[in-house]
C-alpha cells in the first residue's frame, strides 16, 4: 500500500497519463514491478530513474490492457480476437505416387 502511494504521488509529479493498477516486489527484493494502465505509448525513463534512486533496486514496468479497451485500434493486445490463417491445409489424399 505504501508503495503504491508513493508511485501514484511520483506519476502525478512527473504529469505522466498513466494509472498505477499494482505494485509487487520480488521474493528476494530485488526487483519492484508496477503494473500500468494508459491508452497509448509513455517515456517514463525519467520516472522510473527517481523510483530506482528511492528503492535502490530493479523497477519494471508493465502494461495491463482492461479486457474492454484490448479490442479498441492502437490497443497493446497482440491477440484480438481475429482468428489467423495457418497456411493451406495439405491434401493427404495426392501423397501417393506412382512408380
Amino acid at each position: 500500500e505504501q508503495v503504491m502511494k508513493i508511485c501514484r504521488n511520483k506519476v502525478k509529479a512527473f504529469n505522466l497519463p498513466l494509472k498505477i493498477v499494482d505494485a509487487e516486489f520480488q521474493f528476494d527484493r530485488n526487483k519492484l514491478t508496477l503494473f500500468f494502465q494508459s491508452d497509448r505509448r509513455i517515456d517514463f525513463r525519467e520516472f522510473v530513474r527517481d523510483l530506482f534512486g528511492l528503492y535502490k533496486m530493479r523497477i519494471w514496468m508493465e502494461q495491463v490492457v482492461d479486457c474492454q479497451d484490448k479490442n479498441k485500434p492502437g490497443s497493446t493486445n497482440k491477440d484480438s480476437g481475429k482468428k489467423r490463417s495457418r497456411g493451406k491445409k495439405k491434401d493427404s489424399s495426392n501423397n501417393t505416387r506412382k512408380i
